[in-house]
C-alpha cells in the first residue's frame, strides 16, 4: 500500500469523477466535495473550478485559495483533499 497525494488535473479521467460521485452520497453533508446530484457533465466544470481557485484566478477578497488534491493508493484516487 502506498498512500500520497495528487494534485488535481485537467487530464484527470473518469476514474476520479466516480470518487467525486460515491462521495457525494456520504452521510455527512458537509464532507461531500460536491452535491448530491453531482453528474459527469459537471465534471469539467469542477475540475477547472477548482483550478481557478487554487491559481487565486478572480477569486473575491474573503476567499482563500485552496488546492485540490486525490489522495491515491498506489494508482487508485480513495478519496479527495483540499488544502
Amino acid at each position: 500500500m502506498d498512500i500520497w497525494l495528487k494534485e488535481l488535473s485537467l487530464d484527470d479521467d473518469k476514474k476520479y469523477c466516480d470518487l467525486l460521485i460515491e462521495l457525494a452520497n456520504y452521510p455527512d453533508v458537509y464532507a461531500r466535495p460536491v452535491p448530491s446530484d453531482f453528474t459527469y457533465d459537471e465534471y469539467d466544470y469542477f475540475k477547472k473550478s477548482r483550478i481557478r481557485m487554487a491559481n487565486n484566478d478572480n477569486l473575491p477578497s474573503n476567499v482563500v485559495p485552496t488546492n485540490t488534491y486525490w489522495v491515491m493508493n498506489d494508482k487508485e484516487p480513495v478519496g479527495y483533499a483540499t488544502l
